[in-house]
């Protein structure tokens, strides 16, 4: 919504991701107020039951877009980045580790539509304040995990490494 709101055609961000080989999936943007700020929400609405997805089914997914080599490693190194998080938390070796919500389409999406508009707009560096992470529990696949859960966590860590 922001890149769109700072703008990125909504309509070139559609036939961008239509590339993918994803489907049942529609992108929907719509001024928004909030507290009198306007601001530009994008939704991305999905069909069905979104399958849990690994690396190999990801890349496969990403790779076959007609995406720019920038957008696409970019993409790529979320993903693989979430992927290795989840496969340290679970015990597993990455190659076996699967996704269930961020390996839905509309995960996908976002991810690839966020690097698509970052490089379309000349974004090249992002600047975020510290982020709030929540509490409690939620209720996953997995059963009752504590939020933030652990791969969260685990990105978190890395990511502080890199500042």
């Amino acid at each position: 919504g922001a890149l769109v709101g700072l703008g990125l055609p909504v309509a070139r961000l559609k036939r961008v991701l239509a590339t993918l080989p994803l489907d049942d999936w529609s992108l929907r943007s719509r001024k928004v107020e909030r507290h009198a700020l306007v601001g530009r929400k994008v939704d991305v609405r999905v069909g069905g039951r979104q399958p849990h997805r690994g690396w190999k089914q990801i890349e496969r997914i990403v790779k076959a877009g007609d995406l720019e080599p920038a957008v696409r490693e970019r993409a790529l190194g979320i993903f693989r980045r979430l992927i290795e998080a989840e496969a340290e938390v679970h015990g597993l070796p990455a190659e076996r580790t699967h996704l269930h919500e961020a390996g839905g389409t509309d995960a996908i999406i976002d991810v690839v539509g966020a690097c698509y508009g970052l490089r379309s707009l000349g974004i090249e560096r992002l600047v975020v304040s510290r982020l709030t992470t929540g509490f409690g529990t939620v209720r996953c696949e997995h059963g009752n995990y504590p939020v933030p859960g652990p791969a969260t966590l685990n990105l978190l860590e890395i990511g502080r490494a890199h500042v």
